[in-house]
């Protein structure tokens, strides 16, 4: 619920525009549909973190999915806003630890993120790997259209 609470209030353009001014050190112009829009476009994306840590998760029902992908996003908003660990390593985990010990207790609450971690460090090389390939084997980098190693 505090999950939620958070990322309700951070949604909020006043909270947006004072961040951003303090960040850019200049006006930061973030209206209501702006966040409608940002909230519109990220829901179904939170939706899939929600439902991959409920697979994750013993016995999880509609509320444990709903606290899951709330501590998810706070939990993932905390590892961007540690710039020096890459991807939030730590942070991340961390806070999302402390967010889902209450509802799932010690063990498997640190099991959650030490999967989920594992997992999205993969699902990031894949797509890494698919990304290189496609570009490898592309004709957009090639002048003339040709193909690599072609003549």
């Amino acid at each position: 619920m505090v999950s939620l609470l958070v990322g309700v209030v951070g949604m909020l353009p006043a909270v947006h525009r004072q961040v951003g001014k303090r960040i850019a050190g200049t006006t930061c112009d973030w209206r209501v549909w702006h966040s409608v829009r940002s909230a519109v476009l990220m829901v179904p994306v939170w939706t899939c973190y929600a439902l991959a840590l409920a697979a994750l998760a013993p016995e999880a029902d509609a509320r444990l999915v709903l606290t899951l992908g709330c501590a998810f996003a706070v939990a993932h908003a905390a590892g961007v806003a540690v710039p020096v660990a890459p991807a939030g390593l730590g942070a991340r985990d961390g806070v999302l630890v402390v967010l889902l010990v209450p509802v799932l207790g010690t063990g498997p609450a640190g099991m959650v993120a030490l999967v989920a971690r594992l997992l999205h460090a993969v699902a990031d090389f894949v797509v890494a790997a698919a990304a290189w390939w496609m570009m490898r084997t592309s004709d957009a980098r090639q002048p003339s259209g040709r193909r690599p190693g072609g003549h």
